[in-house]
C-alpha cells in the first residue's frame, strides 16, 4: 500500500522529558516534537501511552523498531534513565515514520496519537489516507438547469477566483470565479460577471479538502470520484477556503457519525470583503 503520510511532510522528534507531580503522583512525560509541512506542535505523553500505542501499531506497521524497555534497575528511575528512553524513543519514532509498510488503520492510529487531525482541521482522520489522490478522475457533472435555478438565487457563503485544473489537460490550470452555496453546492463560472456556470459540485460528507501540490498554494476538494485541483493566490486565501469548504462538510457529517469527536470547524460569515475570497454579511 503507497504511503499516505509524507504527503503532509509528518516529522516526530522526541526533545525532552519533564517531571510531574500531579495530586501527590510523580511521573514523568516525554515531550514529542511534531511538525508537519505548515505547523508546528507538542505533545506530551507518558511512558504508559507510548507503550500502549506501541503495541497497538506493532501489527499495522508490520513490525516496529526498537522501542525502550519497560523495565527499570534496582537504582530505580531517574534522569539518566530518562534520557536514554528519550533518545530510544526518540529513534523509534523517527525510524516508525520513515516505514512504507504501514497499514492505513495503522496510520490512522499515528495521526490520531500525535493529534494530527484536531491540529490540522481541514482534513479528517479518512480523509488523510487520500491526500495524494492525484490519480482520481477529474471530470466536469452535468449541471442540472433546475438545480441550479433553486441555487442561484440564495447568497453564497463565500465566493472569489480561484484557479482550477483544466480537465481535459489534467496540467493547465485557468481562473475561475467560485460561488459556495448554503446547500453545500461549490459552483464555477468563467468570470464573475457570467449568468451561466461551468460546473457545479453538490458537497456531501464523503467529500474531504486536503492540500495539493501540483500548483502553489494549491488544495483539492474530492470524493475520490470527482475532484477540483484548485489554487488560490496566495496562502491566507487559500487557508481561508480550505476552512470554510471543511466547515460545510463537517456539518453535513450524521452526528452519530463515529467520527464526531473530530473538531469542527464552524462556518464563520464575515463582511464582504475588498479582495478575493469574499463572503456574504
Amino acid at each position: 500500500e503507497k504511503k499516505k503520510m509524507s504527503s503532509i511532510g509528518l516529522a516526530v522528534r522526541v526533545t525532552g522529558h519533564e517531571d510531574k507531580d500531579e495530586g501527590g503522583e510523580k511521573f514523568t512525560v516525554f515531550v514529542l516534537k511534531v511538525t508537519t509541512k505548515t505547523l508546528e506542535w507538542i505533545v506530551k505523553k507518558r511512558y504508559s501511552e507510548l507503550y500502549a500505542f506501541y503495541e497497538r501499531i506493532e501489527h499495522d506497521a508490520g513490525g516496529c523498531p526498537p522501542f525502550p524497555s519497560k523495565k527499570i534497575t534496582m537504582f530505580g528511575f531517574n534522569s539518566n534513565i530518562a534520557d536514554e528512553r528519550r533518545q530510544a524513543l526518540d529513534a523509534f519514532f523517527q525510524s516508525l515514520i520513515k516505514k512504507q509498510s504501514i497499514t492505513s488503520n495503522g496510520q490512522i492510529e499515528i495521526l490520531e496519537f500525535l493529534e494530527v487531525y484536531i491540529r490540522l482541521p481541514t482534513v479528517s482522520r479518512r480523509d488523510y489516507l487520500w491526500i495524494e489522490a492525484a490519480d482520481v478522475s477529474e471530470y466536469n457533472n452535468e449541471i442540472d438547469p433546475a438545480q441550479w435555478e433553486q441555487i442561484q438565487n440564495s447568497k453564497p457563503i463565500i465566493e472569489g477566483y480561484l484557479w482550477k485544473r483544466a480537465v481535459k489537460s489534467g496540467k493547465n490550470f485557468r481562473e475561475r470565479y467560485f460561488k459556495l452555496f448554503p446547500d453545500a453546492s461549490l459552483v464555477y463560472f468563467s468570470s464573475k460577471t457570467s449568468a451561466t456556470p461551468r460546473g457545479l459540485m453538490k458537497l456531501t460528507s464523503d467529500y474531504f479538502v486536503a492540500d495539493s501540490l501540483m500548483k502553489e498554494n494549491g488544495f483539492q476538494v474530492s470524493d475520490l470520484f470527482m475532484t477540483y485541483h484548485l489554487a488560490a493566490s496566495s496562502p491566507e486565501e487559500k487557508m481561508y477556503w480550505m476552512h470554510v469548504l471543511a466547515g460545510v462538510i463537517r456539518q453535513l457529517e450524521p452526528s452519530d457519525d463515529d467520527e464526531s469527536t473530530t473538531t469542527r470547524i464552524p462556518i464563520t460569515i464575515t463582511t464582504t470583503k475588498s479582495t478575493t475570497p469574499t463572503t456574504t454579511p
